[in-house]
């Protein structure tokens, strides 16, 4: 394994074989799938929880997702709008702020402070070091090898960490009442010695801003309300943008499947989000020219010939319906 993106992907590569050879074991539920991940396991199973559904919770023993925010960024499908599953991460006592910044790290580049489509809790081991969430250092270690808290301590610590673990998984996977209180629940009435741990709680703000949800919404609202959603969703998350591209796309398959009204509503969209795309005119055009509208049909083929007076097919369509170019 390599600390960078291709030490990521053969992670995240094992990761999804293991949970398709899980379908083999009579024994495997796959329709409630956790992936748990200690150091650098806790950056790939984010990579893969972002690109896989089948993830239902996800589990980071001190993960490297918090030290390698630009192995994150630099994967575009891996956001926060992708990553929806509950997220539990156990961590390591934090540095101080001063030696974070020294390591180029702090709360802007942090991927799970942005976190905000997923349920998300932070358990924070104030006796723990990175090493002690691996249970072989833990088990194999010299006692004289301890330095600041001694084995008791972090074999304490350790045995906290795992039943915070264990009540996250029965509070998603099986829906467990008393497991989810037991989450929201102060530390101490569930028993935890006094600064021994802190949990944080972060609730879901609901579904991501996604094509596959403005495309529910319009379902329900009618396309014509297609700039009012987009404005919503984008007021939600600024990063939520519709391309060209996309938009063109999905105007087409609209045609194609004739629903004309539906098209020009998503087309419209795209010669206001693009208004020096000749291309946006041309395909808004198009969809007037199928819906029987030649005035509008030629008014938008003739805004396309404006901004590119090359435009061979608008201009051949407007003299079809009998217009001048």
């Amino acid at each position: 394994m390599t600390a960078d993106a291709e030490g990521i992907a053969a992670q995240a590569g094992d990761i999804g074989f293991l949970i398709a050879f899980a379908r083999s074991l009579p024994q495997a539920d796959l329709d409630h799938v956790a992936v748990v991940g200690f150091s650098w396991g806790g950056i790939s199973n984010v990579f893969v929880a972002a690109r896989d559904n089948r993830v239902d919770a996800l589990v980071s023993l001190d993960g490297s997702v918090r030290f390698y925010p630009g192995l994150v960024e630099a994967a575009k499908d891996v956001t926060p709008a992708r990553l929806t599953a509950p997220f539990l991460s156990v961590e390591a006592r934090p540095e101080a702020i001063e030696e974070m910044q020294l390591g180029g790290l702090d709360a802007k580049t942090s991927f799970l402070n942005k976190l905000k489509y997923a349920d998300f809790h932070r358990v924070t081991m104030n006796q723990m070091v990175h090493g002690n969430f691996a249970s072989r250092q833990v088990a194999f270690t010299l006692d004289g090898a301890f330095t600041e808290f001694s084995r008791a301590e972090v074999e304490q610590s350790y045995g906290w960490a795992a039943r915070y673990v264990l009540r996250f998984l029965d509070a998603y996977l099986k829906a467990d009442a008393t497991a989810a209180a037991f989450l929201k629940a102060n530390p101490e009435r569930n028993g935890v010695p006094r600064h021994l741990l802190a949990v944080t709680s972060r609730e879901s703000t609901g579904a991501p801003p996604t094509r596959e949800a403005l495309a529910a919404q319009l379902a329900i609202r009618g396309f014509d309300a297609i700039p009012e959603v987009y404005a919503e969703m984008r007021a939600r998350d600024a990063a939520f943008e519709l391309s060209e591209e996309d938009l063109n796309i999905w105007g087409y398959g609209l045609l194609e499947r004739g629903d004309s009204k539906a098209a020009i509503a998503v087309l419209k969209v795209a010669t206001t989000l693009f208004p020096k795309s000749f291309n946006t005119y041309d395909s808004l055009g198009e969809a007037y020219q199928t819906a029987g509208n030649k005035p509008l049909a030629i008014t938008n083929y003739r805004k396309s010939l404006e901004l590119n007076p090359a435009n061979q097919n608008a201009a051949e369509r407007i003299k079809a319906m009998g217009g001048k170019p």
